[in-house]
């Protein structure tokens, strides 16, 4: 079972112009939902990163990025770094209706050869909301000095294949209850937009 996760919070937000972390859904902030989520099924949920408004997260231990200026894939290092056991959930303040059932199903279906486990769903990959094997992290520093990468997300995607990813479709999830829509990124205000509409759908009340 799933013991920790790590919630990267450090992104720049270019496309959105403004902190996602601190955009609400629900009621709550990103960042808020998505640890309380994880919370509810996952022992040990820590920030990864320099949050905004850092005061505000005092109850949740942070885990400083050791890389500079790579994306994602300093996030998932930060994180392996300090994970205390064999695996960990990694997601981003960037897919705030995240389920919080995603991560024990995963590992249900994880055969253990490969050393990322993550859904397929809405037409990609989803590296942000994934299992991790800890030790893969200690990779990451290596694959960086050696590949002429400079595309971030070609760079993650890079560091993935070498690391072997077991990818669980959709439909598994979805036949399992877990509504297509929580698998949305927030890239940008039309991604925030739909995803708000969304929710809005699922938590109507029915009563009237």
């Amino acid at each position: 079972m799933i013991q920790e996760a790590f919630v990267l919070a450090g992104g720049a937000s270019r496309r959105m112009g403004q902190p996602k972390a601190l955009m609400t859904l629900g009621g709550k902030t990103f960042l808020e939902r998505i640890l309380e989520s994880l919370g509810e099924t996952i022992p040990r949920v820590f920030i990864v990163g320099s949050p905004p408004d850092p005061q505000r997260w005092k109850k949740w231990e942070i885990v400083p990025d050791i890389l500079e200026g790579e994306g994602v894939l300093a996030g998932i290092h930060a994180g392996l770094s300090a994970c205390k056991t064999h695996w960990a959930f990694v997601a981003a303040c960037d897919v705030p209706a995240i389920d919080k059932r995603l991560p024990k199903l995963l590992w249900d279906e994880a055969t253990g050869r490969e050393g990322c486990v993550m859904p397929y769903a809405q037409g990609f990959p989803q590296p942000t909301m994934a299992l991790y094997r800890a030790k893969e992290g200690v990779r990451i520093p290596t694959y960086l000095e050696r590949t002429a990468e400079t595309n971030l997300g070609r760079k993650l995607h890079g560091f993935l294949d070498r690391v072997g990813i077991q990818m669980v479709d959709e439909k598994f999830f979805v036949n399992r209850g877990i509504p297509r829509w929580s698998f949305s990124n927030c890239n940008d205000l039309r991604d925030y937009e739909q995803l708000c509409k969304e929710w809005k759908e699922a938590h109507a009340d029915t009563t009237d």
